[in-house]
Formats: C-alpha cells, structure tokens, sequence
C-alpha cells in the first residue's frame, strides 16, 4: 500500500518532472544547434568534379587527359532547381537529335555536348513554323529539343525535351545528362 500524499508532495513531484524534462528538451536544442555550428552552414556546396576544368573561356571536362565536354557556364553559376528529367545519355544514343531554338549559342552548346552520342543534329521545329525546317511534334522516332527563352525549368513529354532559360539552364540540362553535377 502506498502512504497518501499531500497535495503539496504531489506538486513539488510534478515540478521536478517539468524542470527535468524542460531540461531534457534545452539539451537536445543545444546539442542539434552546435552538431549543426560543426558540419558547417547546412548549405551544400557543389563540388567539382574531378576533370572539370576552366580554361578562361569554357569549362572543359577532360577524360583522360582528352576533352571531352565543354561548357559556357560552370557549376556554381548553374541552378539545378526545376531540372525534371527522366531521359539518360544513353537514351540518345544512335538517335536523330532535333533542336528548335532561336538561339544559336545554346544550339551550338548541344550539338558540341551531345553530337558524338547521337547519329545526326538537325533543326526543327515544334509544331508549325515559317522556317523550311522540318516540323515535328513529340511522337517522333528521336529526340527534340525545345529551348524557349522565358521560364526557368527542364521538363520531358514523350520524345520532347523543354529547356524554359537561357544558356545558363541549357548547361544545366547537359550537366545532369552527362552526370557530372
């Protein structure tokens, strides 16, 4: 049998039990805030990877000591948000490549990138256009790229691959293709 307790024990037992897990609780607060002070901001940095070198104008990936990929943008200026593809470089493989874009700068950027995965780069264009290119929609057996120049993201519809930025977001897109962000 248990002695009957005043209500004056029972408050001081319930006192110890908030001071002890209020304790508890600025403890673990301290502990989470200094693990976080030593492993540093929290923010990521994108690490280089290993061959990815900047000449003074391009960022060049060498393999070997060969170059192999070469970029206007390196990776810290690049933002890899909004970036939702599903395609793999060897999706592109022996593959007609289809770009529709009205800057150059971002065509020449792919076909230098990706010209030594696919059969054959040619323009075209999504859809309807004044241009005597061929006319394509998403069904077609290739790839298609579409670059248009407002907006900020990569997205995939069947065969077509929309590139919404400027060249920054082009590079972005061959960063993750090429797997080296």
């Amino acid at each position: 049998m248990r002695p009957i307790q005043t209500a004056s024990f029972l408050e001081k037992q319930q006192r110890k039990r908030k001071r002890l897990g209020g304790m508890i609780i600025i403890g673990l607060l301290l502990l989470s805030t200094l693990g976080f002070a030593i492993s540093g901001t929290g923010i990521t940095k994108q690490k280089k990877p290993e061959g990815l070198q900047y000449d003074g104008q391009y960022w060049t990936y060498f393999v070997s000591g060969t170059p192999k990929y070469r970029f206007a943008y390196g990776l810290e200026d690049l933002n890899f948000e909004n970036l939702s593809l599903i395609k793999k470089l060897f999706d592109f493989e022996n593959k007609n490549l289809f770009i529709d874009s009205n800057n150059s700068a971002s065509i020449q950027e792919i076909a230098l990138n990706l010209g030594n995965h696919v059969s054959k780069i040619s323009e075209a264009c999504y859809g309807s256009c004044s241009k005597d290119i061929p006319e394509l929609s998403c069904d077609i057996d290739g790839i298609l790229i579409v670059i248009e120049p407002e907006g900020n993201s990569v997205t995939e519809r069947e065969n077509c691959i929309f590139i919404k930025g400027d060249l920054k977001k082009v590079d972005a897109f061959l960063y993750n293709l090429l797997k080296l962000n």
